[in-house]
């Protein structure tokens, strides 16, 4: 079971390994619940960065990016809107498919949004056994 703090290990590692000191350390922000918080703004959603979506287990079953052109907000908007009764809807059937939850981020300043490529490409690539959602390659499950 892939878990958040799994995730916050690899960017430990990413710091250590590749120092970048202009961007601090790298940490993952606290749980967004799309059931209890919505419809307040998601964490870092004006911002670039990466995030990441778990079930609700709590397990991490996608790791995305949002650069250059897209904050963290409006990339997740395109895959999650609203009903009727404002509830959070869903509309990606794999988001869908599983179950998820909850979502976490790591927001970026605007000048260092090219990094979050390489940050989601880190983490998808040393992940171990990777989330289900991320596929990089041959057909090699990614993080």
């Amino acid at each position: 079971m892939l878990t958040l703090t799994h995730v916050q290990r690899l960017l430990d590692d990413l710091d250590k390994r590749y120092p970048r000191p202009w961007l601090g350390r790298l940490q993952i922000s606290s749980l967004y619940d799309l059931r209890e918080d919505w419809p307040d703004e998601y964490p870092n959603a004006d911002k670039p960065g990466v995030y990441f979506l778990l079930n609700n287990e709590k397990e991490l079953v996608y790791v995305g990016k949002a650069s250059f052109s897209n904050d963290i907000g409006s990339r997740l908007g395109k895959r999650i809107g609203y009903d009727s009764q404002r509830r959070a809807l869903i509309r990606d059937p794999q988001w869908l498919s599983a179950c998820v939850r909850y979502i976490a981020t790591v927001g970026l300043a605007a000048e260092h949004a090219f990094e979050a490529a390489a940050i989601e490409e880190f983490i998808v690539v040393n992940l171990n056994p990777c989330p289900i959602l991320n596929k990089v390659g041959s057909g090699r499950p990614r993080a």
